[in-house]
């Protein structure tokens, strides 16, 4: 992603700048380590749903993903969110929903999902790293 701010005449800014601080900072891939594992259920429903059920979100998001992921009309698809503790930025990304439906839907047994810590930072991309670029002007009466 890129992002610009800028907010009233940039160039003139740094033409009187008295002081120009230009740095790039660099963050690498962190692993959040939660308590709760990466783990779910999936079967197929009464009404020939596939269903899964884990941490996550946005059910709707997860929803579309493994329909479109399986090839299966949205309708044919169920999430179900169970009491959760908090979610620090994993939940909203898919980790083990496509792999639960996937096997629910061609084995038509339900199965269950824990990854071990390990899987979970193999598996999962956790918060991706980043360079920031920044560059500051000030003026000696402090703005």
């Amino acid at each position: 992603m890129h992002y610009k701010i800028r907010k009233g005449d940039v160039e003139a800014a740094f033409a009187e700048a008295d002081v120009v601080v230009e740095a790039e900072y660099r963050t690498p891939s962190q692993e959040h380590a939660y308590l709760q594992p990466e783990a779910g259920l999936a079967y197929i429903d009464d009404s020939g749903r596939v269903t899964v059920a884990c941490a996550g979100q946005w059910t709707d998001a997860d929803r579309k993903s493994i329909a479109h992921a399986l090839g299966l009309p949205e309708d044919r698809v169920r999430v179900i969110y169970p009491a959760i503790g908090g979610g620090f930025w994993r939940p909203r990304d898919l980790s083990v929903q496509i792999v639960l439906a996937l096997a629910a839907l061609k084995l038509q047994k339900p199965v269950k999902i824990i990854w071990s810590r390990r899987e979970s930072i193999v598996g999962h991309g956790k918060r991706h790293p980043a360079i920031l670029r920044a560059k500051w002007v000030r003026r000696k009466k402090g703005k």
